[in-house]
């Protein structure tokens, strides 16, 4: 969502990405995620529904696109880790429109060894979209470890 802001990108170009990746039978990956001003002014579901809307326009199988929330205030070295309570209710209307539909739902944005057991634990989500926390070996184990204690739970 740097795209957005840095080179102006608009709903409709993200849209055309998605298409063209879905037309090379790849799986597109589709991030969206508010900005803190629409996450204080408590309107991260709704903003969160139309970015999913526009990016998934027109898309005949959107059982190949993967959608990832990435806060824009949660992720880079500055990023506030998300609540789950946050998580849940930003990603409730998209997960009851998309569910079942989409490849899958991750979250993404500041996911580290403290949060990621609680953050498996939100309904919907199917898996972690990881930065910094998974840039070493050591990280990455450390994050795969808690995946197979939290699917072995």
């Amino acid at each position: 969502w740097r795209r957005r802001g840095a080179l102006g990108e608009r709903d409709e170009t993200g849209n055309l990405k998605v298409h063209a990746i879905l037309r090379q039978r790849m799986i597109a990956l589709v991030c969206v995620g508010e900005s803190r001003q629409v996450l204080d002014g408590g309107g991260a579901s709704s903003y969160l529904s139309e970015q999913v809307a526009a990016a998934l326009d027109g898309v005949e199988h959107p059982e190949d696109v993967l959608l990832a929330y990435e806060p824009i205030w949660a992720i880079g070295a500055a990023g506030r880790p998300a609540t789950t309570d946050q998580v849940r209710k930003a990603l409730e209307p998209v997960r009851d429109e998309w569910s079942g539909r989409i490849r899958g739902l991750l979250y993404g944005g500041s996911v580290n060894r403290d949060n990621a057991a609680d953050l498996l634990g939100v309904e919907g989500l199917d898996g972690l979209f990881v930065g910094r926390a998974a840039w070493n070996p050591s990280g990455y184990l450390e994050l795969l470890a808690i995946v197979a204690e939290r699917q072995a739970a």
